[in-house]
């Protein structure tokens, strides 16, 4: 195998807890966003308050190099909108404003500086505190030590550079920065809780220079107090303070003072309003709530002992408090009282912000943040609560999933092609157990078996419908129809009126009057023009009056047979006969018949035919949902694609008398053109030996649609963000016959001429592909790729974008794969009641054909909105699909590459297994549980659910004090031993088991000294009808400490880490009974062995390279098979382990002395959180500073010294603590072909392709040059292991081993972006990746950042051309190794020149290129 030099890290699902959240006005200053931080990113969100619905979509997402800790908005009296500040957790600070015309990011950097440690002595504990004022920004970093920003706010002038109104364009300062340098006060108070300014007034311009501080600070006794200092001319002076408060105060909040101070000013009274200018303090305690008026008494009052974790201001001095217990209060403040009302339960958060109207947005990081609606009693504005009404004050509206924070996770297998995630996650009562898998889910509500069916059309009673009615189903020799018959209406009455109130329905087979029966359909629609149905047989072509009851009222006789047709609603018809005839015809409205326009001869037989137009209509996601349920007009289309047998190429033909052809694009790469200038007549001229040897290189399927992400996720998998404003790309695609898709994105020019750039190739199974599109009433449009494996296709975004114009042609799409799988509604309804359960429930089948099926009577999810409001528009796609016996009806889900179902436990799980058809759940009880010696203990036990039903079907309790810290589903040998023989003999057999290893955690012990293995298995109770599974327990073993980790090891035994010690078990049975018992030596030396890993367990899933292409890491040669034949033989048992503060050690098992030993292990302190064993010497790890790092074995060294040393060769900072490691991939096998991957420009050189080059430009080439021989040398992507990691923050990620060539390529490109995109915030992503373990720092190495490569693909076209020049200039990206020995013979030295000449040119990179590359990377992960 090759060897992995490097690592490529991207998140595959983005976290999803809120770290902090505000709100500003940051975009315009009517409208109100939220701000949010999730770790790295900065979301900004727009509230929709709707009459049927409210919610909250994404407007902008921005990436930040740094872990973000605080978030509070700036304004400035010279800017109507707002200004955000920020801070991450190195101390690094920004305030960034909007600038729509900037690149990549619409932001603008107004201020930004690093507070460096040095000469500052501890960090203090936890997230830096930072108060606001608009004069400065005060921080507490450092024991000790007051940090002070000065604004200059009053001083600072904005400009606007090429501004054609304001508000557009960059925004800079002449003259002064806005933040000057941050300098540091003394304090005598070491550990603040909380610091805020005190809002005053002052009526002497003196008094304006200065500010009143105060902090809440603890002392050595544990005491808590208040101090109030008066900052001026940068010195702290004491003005009063109160001690001795509530002993949990944490928060403190600030109030202004009343505005009655300010109603004299007469210079008697000014003297007794001196304390009255200054504001008040609110101290927030575990048991009171304490309001400190300077010059009075404090006020105090008592509440439900509970701590208060976040805060926000409503208006008039009241606040929404949220406590431990995830209770919402309202605290009401006055200068004469203080009340606390609570409004209800909401999830756990950890930020709240308070949204006009009557919105409340809370955000967790332990579970799902909440949009929730304040009721308000409308007669009194004063008073949040509704004391008249016994409704419930909130209501939730939107939930957010965070999968954090994630504590364990396993495999499952969701098909034999497939797996998911089942990730433990969660906190008390917010736990949950999360599914994710790759892949949309189709859920089926009815099948039904119909073998046969060659084609399937939709058809509508009524054109301006949005429901179908009736399914035409198009066989051999005949044509069916299916119609939706309503329950209370007779057999022979098709249901009409869609718009009535929604009932069960069935459908059932009927006759349509005029619908020809007898032959097969090639194509059935409606027509916009008279409201007919259009069918299309071998002979004839039908014009039908449906809902006259006519009948046919028009036919067209065919002189020969129509082999292909294809028709649209606009009434044109393009049909190709016998011969390669190729006919256009097009319906008349006026006379309701059907008249000839165009004729012409192709050189081959026509294989298909898409006559679709384009939309000319873009949707925002607001807009969608606001959309009229009714049907627009039919656009007509300009342009007919072809596709013909025996031809590598799509022809695009006008659509008029002539139908002349306007453009060919060749699909083999040996007849590529320039992307960007179009494929038309650039086309190089090879002969059909340079062609690619492939059969079914014929296009068997044509789709042109218009692509929008109206109804998609506003973010995808890595955090990237699609525009509101969806504006839709045009786009082509072609099914092959074997499985494989192409895609180009359409420009059609203001002059009529069509032309495609942006190819992309992908391999999406074997069998022929049928290309549906799906469309909603809401507007989102993606398309159905039929086959063994069955796809949808949908925009994720488009990037290179050149102008704010918004026009399709400057976009570059961004599309996303994702299979799909079935989900049976009804199991007893299947044709195989012999499957098992699990298999009912998620499975992948083949579909032949397919279309969309919209109806609300059959599908009750596909509308689900519009139950509660006739004006509800659908946002699911339904459809039929048929394989070879089957037809099944179904909604597929909302449209996005990872999907979660969600299980809430209602405690927290700390360990998940996925054993024998069962979740296998390790909780901590939501609550104390008394022992027998009446001392407090927490209920742990382990509960299992069906994995099909998550329904609970055994739980298990554990001894009071006893805690599950790790668990296994594992393979053992069991070695039974026969009584009755007098030799004994063993007879082994291998069965499956869950293993559970807890401690006895002890109130007086400082690490555990007593524990247990768990052994249980799992098996079909035979006394229930349902199958139900029953579990017991096999055997147990007492240990002396805690069982922290446990894995499968070789030869069916166990490997298991007690404390300090890591031992290897057996299991034995004994006639009925079994026992578990240590085998041989293990080994010691550890300080607490938390974690082992070995590569002995179960082949984990991968997403692997097609076999066909030359993407494998792993050498063919013979020599080398043989000798992996040898290594194999003498596998080394091999097992790492993670210490807490050792790093990881290589330990070696000897079955032959049954004895454990270290043989290497990696010197320096790393405290690890979670390990993985890459290659047997490759080891992944993480510790508690949020790094990574690689460690490679030095297994062939000469030196003893080295060998017994794990060399560091990869360092890099991820910014998020890792809980858990597992090899594999959440993606199937679903990647671009290695020889035809790259887009349509492959055959570009430096200066385009000679025919497009200038007289000069050419005669500078050699004659004799071939167009193959200018082609790109590009690396071919070739991956390694693949490891899935999950964090706290809830973050799913992907590390892909790259072999030298793939790292050097992407090394390269995540230099050039560092170098040249100009960050948020101009935080250094250098900087950010450093590894920096306490007072170890070393640059990022052995990585590669994913997150960064793959936004190139949003950056505008502009920046992606500067980026890949860099790595031109760069040239690290081409690392192929040429032979030394080779010499080229030149006849002449002008030869040699030019082919120097020519070898330059083959070596640079385009930027269709790299977008290749990157898109070939995003379908791994």
């Amino acid at each position: 195998m090759s060897l992995e030099v490097a690592h490529y890290v991207v998140t595959a699902y983005p976290p999803g807890g809120i770290l902090c959240a505000t709100k500003c006005n940051f975009l315009e200053e009517s409208t109100q966003l939220l701000v949010i931080a999730k770790s790295q990113r900065l979301e900004f969100r727009s509230i929709t308050n709707q009459e049927t619905e409210s919610s909250s979509h994404i407007v902008l997402s921005l990436p930040i190099n740094g872990r973000i800790t605080n978030l509070i908005p700036v304004k400035l009296p010279q800017l109507e909108t707002s200004l955000l500040f920020f801070m991450t957790e190195t101390f690094h600070y920004a305030v960034i404003g909007s600038a729509p015309g900037q690149t990549p990011y619409p932001v603008q950097t107004l201020a930004s500086g690093h507070v460096h440690p040095s000469l500052l002595g501890q960090r203090a504990e936890g997230a830096p505190r930072v108060a606001y004022h608009p004069h400065a920004m005060a921080m507490h970093l450092y024991d000790g030590f007051l940090t002070l920003v000065p604004i200059h706010a009053s001083s600072y002038q904005v400009v606007w550079d090429h501004a054609t109104k304001k508000g557009e364009g960059r925004l800079f300062s002449s003259q002064q920065q806005l933040m000057g340098e941050p300098y540091h006060l003394r304090l005598e108070e070491t550990h603040l809780l909380d610091l805020k300014f005190v809002e005053n007034y002052y009526s002497h311009g003196s008094e304006k220079d200065s500010q009143q501080i105060a902090l809440l600070h603890q002392d050595a006794r544990g005491s808590q107090h208040v101090v109030v200092y008066t900052l001026r001319n940068r010195q702290l002076s004491l003005c009063w303070k109160k001690q001795r408060l509530d002993g949990a105060s944490c928060k403190l909040l600030s109030l202004p003072p009343p505005t009655s101070a300010f109603a004299s000013t007469t210079s008697e009274v000014k003297a007794e309003q001196k304390h009255q200018e200054t504001g008040s303090i609110v101290v927030l305690g575990q048991r009171q709530i304490t309001h400190l008026i300077p010059g009075k008494q404090s006020r105090v009052i008592a509440l439900p002992q509970s701590l208060i974790l976040t805060s926000c201001p409503l208006s008039d001095g009241r606040f929404l408090l949220g406590d431990e217990f995830g209770q919402l209060h309202v605290l009401t403040v006055t200068s004469q009282d203080m009340s606390l009302d609570t409004l209800g339960s909401s999830v756990l958060a950890s930020a709240l912000v308070y949204l006009h109207p009557n919105f409340i947005f809370c955000g967790s990081q332990l579970g799902d943040s909440q949009l929730l609606q304040l009721n308000v009693n409308s007669s009194s504005t004063n008073n949040i609560m509704d004391e008249e009404s016994n409704s419930t004050p909130l209501s939730l509206l939107q939930e957010y999933t965070n999968l954090g924070p994630i504590l364990d996770m396993d495999w499952v297998e969701t098909t034999p092609q497939q797996h998911s995630v089942v990730t433990a996650s969660g906190s008390s009562f917010s736990g949950s157990l999360r599914l994710v898998r790759n892949g949309i889910g189709m859920k089926e509500f009815a099948s039904v078996g119909l073998p046969g069916i060659q084609q399937m059309f939709n058809l509508r009673a009524n054109y301006q419908d949005w429901h179908d009615t009736y399914l035409v189903q198009s066989y051999v020799t005949e044509t069916r129809i299916l119609g939706v018959l309503t329950a209370n209406n007779n057999e022979d009455t098709i249901m009409q009126d869609t718009e009535e109130e929604e009932e069960g329905a069935t459908l059932e087979e009927v006759v349509l009057q005029g619908l020809d029966p007898t032959s097969s359909s090639l194509y059935v629609g409606n027509v916009e023009e008279g409201n007919l149905v259009l069918q299309i047989t071998p002979r004839q072509v039908l014009l039908i009056d449906v809902v006259g009851g006519r009948g046919c009222v028009s036919t067209w006789v065919s002189e020969t047979d129509i082999a292909v047709a294809a028709a649209n609603e606009a009434g044109q018809i393009v049909m190709a006969l016998r011969g390669g005839i190729l006919m256009y015809l097009k319906i008349w409205p006026e006379r309701q018949e059907i008249k000839l326009i165009g004729k012409t001869h192709l050189t081959s037989e026509v294989s298909c035919l898409n006559v679709n137009p384009f939309s000319n209509k873009s949707l925002s996601a607001e807009t969608a949902m606001e959309t009229d349920r009714h049907r627009d007009l039919a656009e007509s289309s300009s342009i007919v694609t072809v596709g013909l047998w025996d031809d590598f190429t799509v022809r695009v033909l006008k659509l008029d008398a002539e139908l002349n052809q306007i453009l060919e694009i060749h699909l083999s790469n040996d007849e590529e053109g320039e992307s960007e200038m179009g494929l038309s007549e650039n086309i190089l001229n090879t002969t059909p030996a340079n062609r690619r040897n492939r059969n079914n290189m014929m296009a068997r399927s044509l789709c042109l649609v218009t692509l929008d992400s109206a109804t998609t996720s506003n973010i995808n998998h890595n955090g990237t963000t699609t525009a509101l404003n969806s504006v839709g790309v045009d786009m082509l695609f072609v099914g092959l016959g074997d499985g494989t898709l192409i895609s180009f994105s359409v420009i059609t020019g203001d002059d009529g001429l069509v032309s495609v750039q942006s190819k992309k190739e992908v391999s999406l199974g074997t069998q022929r592909i049928q290309l549906v599109p799906l469309e909603t009433e809401r507007g989102g449009t993606c398309v159905l790729a039929t086959g063994d494996r069955p796809t949808v296709i949908y925009l994720a975004g488009s990037g290179g974008g050149g102008s704010t114009s918004g026009a399709r042609h400057t976009y570059t799409p961004k599309l996303c794969y994702s299979n799909v799988n079935v989900s049976s509604s009804n199991p007893a309804s299947e044709e195989d009641p012999n499957l098992e359960p699990q298999q009912l429930t998620e499975r992948s089948i083949a579909v032949n054909v397919a279309t969309p099926f919209v109806s609300p009577q059959l599908f009750e999810d596909s509308t689900s909105s519009s139950n509660q409001s006739n004006n509800s528009a659908s946002k699911h796609y339904s459809l039929c699909v048929s394989d070879d016996a089957v037809l099944r009806l179904g909604v597929i889900d909302d449209i996005q590459k990872l999907h979660v179902t969600t299980c809430r436990l209602g405690m927290a799980p700390r360990r998940v297994v996925h054993y024998e058809r069962l979740f296998c759940v390790g909780c901590i009880e939501s609550g104390i549980a008394s022992s027998s010696d009446d001392e407090a203990n927490m209920g742990n036990c382990v509960r299992f659910l069906d994995d099909a039903t998550l329904d609970d079907v055994e739980r298990i309790d554990m001894e009071p004090h006893e805690m599950i810290l790790s668990m296994a589903g594992v393979q053992l040998t069991t070695s039974s031993v026969d009584s009755s023989s007098s030799n004994s003999t063993t007879l082994p057999t291998t069965e499956s088991f869950l293993v559970v290893g807890t401690a006895y955690v002890l109130p007086d012990e400082d690490e555990p000294t007593s524990g247990r293995i768990l052994v249980f298995s799992s098996c079909v109770d035979p006394h229930h009808a349902s199958l139900r599974q029953e579990v017991k327990l096999v055997t147990e073993l007492q240990v002396r400490g805690g069982v922290y980790s446990i894995c499968q090891f070789y030869d069916g035994l166990l490997l298991v880490t007690v404390n300090s010690k890591t031992r290897v078990c057996r299991l034995i049975s004994e006639g009925s009974s079994h026992r578990i018992e240590f085998l041989g030596v293990g080994h010691h030396g550890h300080i607490l062995s938390l974690m082992v890993k070995s590569r002995a367990q179960k082949q984990a899933p991968k997403a692997q390279l097609d076999t066909s292409q030359s993407n494998k890491m792993d050498d063919a040669t013979p020599t080398k098979k043989k000798k992996k034949a040898i290594a194999v033989k003498e596998e080394e048992q091999l097992a790492i382990v993670g210490d807490l503060m050792r790093s990881i050690s290589l330990v070696q098992y000897y079955p032959d002395h049954k004895a454990l030993e270290e043989v290497a292990r990696d010197f320096h302190s790393n405290w690890t959180t979670a390990v993985e064993m890459l290659t047997d010497s490759l080891y992944l790890g993480a510790e508690n500073w949020n790094n990574l790092y690689i460690l490679r074995r030095n297994a062939k060294a000469t030196s003893e010294e080295i060998k017994c040393r794990l060399d560091t060769v990869g360092q890099f900072h991820l910014g998020e603590s890792v809980n858990k490691f597992i090899s594999g991939s959440l993606t199937m096998a679903q990647t671009s072909s290695a020889s035809s991957s790259t887009s349509s420009s492959s055959a570009i050189t430096r200066r385009g392709s000679p025919s497009k080059m200038s007289g000069k430009e050419s005669s500078s080439l050699p004659s004799s040059t071939s167009s193959s021989s200018l082609r790109v040398r590009r690396p071919v992507v070739k991956i390694g292991s693949q490891t899935l990691f999950a964090s706290v923050d809830g973050t799913l990620g992907s590390i892909l081993g790259l072999d030298a060539r793939t790292a050097a390529f992407f090394t390269t490109m995540e230099r050039a972006m560092a170098k040249h995109v100009t960050p948020v915030g101009n935080l250094s992503h250098s900087e950010f990746r450093t590894f920096s373990a306490e007072r170890r720092i070393h640059p990022a190495q052995g990585f590669v950042d994913g997150d960064l490569v793959e936004s190139f693909l949003d950056m505008d076209r502009n920046t992606m051309r500067v980026i890949v020049q860099a790595m031109n200039r760069d040239g690290g990206w081409d690392i192929e190794q040429h032979d030394p020995n080779k010499k080229l013979e030149h006849e002449d030295e002008s030869a040699d020149l030019e082919s120097s000449h020519a070898q330059q040119q083959q070596q640079l990179l385009t930027v269709e290129d790299v977008v290749a590359m990157v898109e070939e990377m995003t379908m791994l992960h």
